[in-house]
């Protein structure tokens, strides 16, 4: 009994030290710490989520070990966010677009400001869908949680684009354009046009009505 006691005692203090390191950008020794961490107390899930996170965004070559981590943290405890939205991270760069879409989704029912990003990451895949009502308002929801996210400002233009909302995609392209954010050209030619069009059909309404 003492011996378990002693060991979950030394695993929180390696879980310490890992987390330390990881703030100092040591991440090969933070993830050793969490290794340390997971071998004296195996039921940790914290301890797999960072790990995980370290091999996800640090090590790309050790994906697989990232996704066996994430797996068993939620396994652990199915409340957790982190490793729901490292494992949608995962699924996304593999083009696993649907697991993602699950994982992330996963990630805002457990907390709905969970972050601007996990709302963009959202709103990407259903734009890719072709789901632009749902993107427009995952996108929307990122710009209410951090109105100067000048990639979510360009990414509801995109989606507006393809819905035929040129005039609001405009003021996103815009908006997005004035926080710094590279638009390609083409998109500000196809917009200027369609504006123009839009603007000119609502001219030649109005004189109809005269």
């Amino acid at each position: 009994m003492l011996d378990k006691k002693r060991a979950i005692q030394d695993a929180e203090k390696l879980f310490s030290l890992g987390n330390e390191l990881f703030m100092k950008g040591r991440h090969a020794e933070a993830a050793a710490h969490f290794s340390k961490t997971i071998a004296l107390d195996p039921k940790r899930s914290g301890a797999y989520t960072a790990r995980g996170l370290i091999y996800c965004l640090y090590f790309t070559e050790k994906y697989d070990s990232a996704l066996s981590d994430f797996n068993q943290a939620i396994a652990l405890d199915p409340r957790d966010a982190l490793a729901f939205h490292g494992r949608g991270m995962i699924f996304h760069a593999r083009g696993f677009s649907d697991l993602a879409l699950k994982d992330f989704s996963r990630v805002i029912e457990l907390h709905p400001r969970w972050g601007a990003g996990i709302y963009r990451a959202r709103g990407q895949i259903y734009h890719d869908q072709e789901l632009y009502d749902e993107a427009v308002a995952d996108f929307t929801a990122a710009i209410e949680l951090n109105p100067e996210y000048a990639a979510a400002h360009y990414n509801r233009a995109l989606s507006r684009f393809y819905q035929g909302d040129y005039r609001m995609a405009w003021e996103d392209a815009c908006k997005a354009q004035y926080l710094g954010y590279q638009i390609e050209p083409g998109l500000i030619s196809a917009l200027i046009d369609n504006v123009h069009k839009d603007k000119m059909g609502t001219e030649a309404a109005g004189q109809r009505i005269q």
